[in-house]
């Protein structure tokens, strides 16, 4: 029972750790973008000084500050070393919000822990139950192999999550473009006030655009600007978009014009996928229909007469 303990003592240790790691790593994501907000509104700038100022969260304590120099340092033991690889891991961090400068050796460190805490914790706590070392050794590698690779399926899946919502509210997004530049606005001064206009709506979205306008104030090109912006997201739509925009801008055509065009398609082609999805249940439905609700169907139908077709005989063979 004592073993048992331990064990799970040592599992939630490591559970902790990482949900840790990964809030420390949002909480700065969302400090980061306040002091955005600060930089493009001087009317926020006198609350930082405040006793207790809204922007961050107090500073980390000792054991927090020693896990996350931990973490990190761990992460960086096993950092790609090739620069392929390491633009690629750090563009998926992107992808997925995570912007910082050590958020690659962050992640890596995590994967680092786990894989070293899950078989740990098993192993301590099936010794002290004097289960044979010989039975947890398989055991063992697969927690390390799980607890390694958890973390980038996590990373996988936040990507998605965040390209589909950042997909959907890219109509409104080009509708309001649209808006904005007929009525006078610039594309850059369109581009700032759209990303502000639809930080309740669309987060990810927001952000991106507002970074996007911060490059072009700070002296970027708008072809540098918007081809970042695509590769930031990993959206198709919205690479399509930084490709017209970058044409528009090129050859001097109608921005209006180009930009309702393309909110016609992609409206058009998010019709069609949902009509594509909707064909599929029926294919879907019968795997369902076939294991699970046709024999529950047919013994509440055939059940019945089985049971009177039994007591039939029985009654004749007495």
């Amino acid at each position: 029972m004592f073993g048992l303990i331990v064990l799970v003592m040592v599992f939630l240790t490591a559970v902790l750790l990482a949900g840790f790691v990964a809030t420390t790593i949002t909480g700065r994501n969302q400090t980061n973008r306040r002091f955005e907000d600060v930089m493009n509104n001087p009317a926020m700038e006198p609350r930082i000084n405040a006793g207790h100022d809204e922007m961050g969260k107090k500073p980390l304590s000792d054991l927090s500050q020693w896990i996350l120099k931990t973490t990190r340092r761990s992460g960086e033991l096993i950092l790609p070393r090739d620069q392929w690889q390491s633009s690629y891991l750090r563009s998926r961090l992107v992808a997925a919000g995570f912007r910082q400068e050590n958020a690659p050796a962050m992640f890596q460190g995590v994967r680092v822990m786990l894989a070293f805490f899950l078989p740990s914790s098993y192993l301590i706590g099936q010794w002290l139950l004097d289960v044979p070392f010989g039975q947890i050794f398989l055991i063992s590698l697969v927690l390390s192999g799980v607890g390694f690779y958890a973390p980038a399926l996590y990373l996988s899946s936040r990507i998605r999550k965040r390209q589909g919502r950042i997909a959907k509210a890219l109509p409104n997004v080009l509708d309001m473009l649209v808006i904005c530049v007929e009525a006078g606005l610039g594309l850059d001064a369109a581009v700032h006030r759209v990303g502000e206009e639809i930080s309740s709506t669309s987060h990810e979205l927001s952000e991106e655009l507002r970074l996007t306008s911060l490059e072009l104030r700070a002296g970027k090109s708008r072809t540098d600007a918007f081809k970042n912006l695509g590769n930031r997201t990993r959206v198709e739509e919205v690479k399509s978009l930084t490709a017209l925009l970058i044409q528009t801008d090129r050859f001097g055509t109608s921005v209006a014009d180009a930009l309702r065009v393309h909110a016609d398609g992609v409206r058009i082609n998010r019709r069609q996928k949902l009509e594509e999805e909707a064909g599929k249940v029926a294919v879907k439905l019968i795997f369902p229909l076939i294991f699970f609700i046709l024999p529950s169907t047919l013994v509440v139908v055939v059940g019945p007469a089985i049971l009177q077709i039994m007591r039939a005989f029985g009654a004749i063979g007495r």
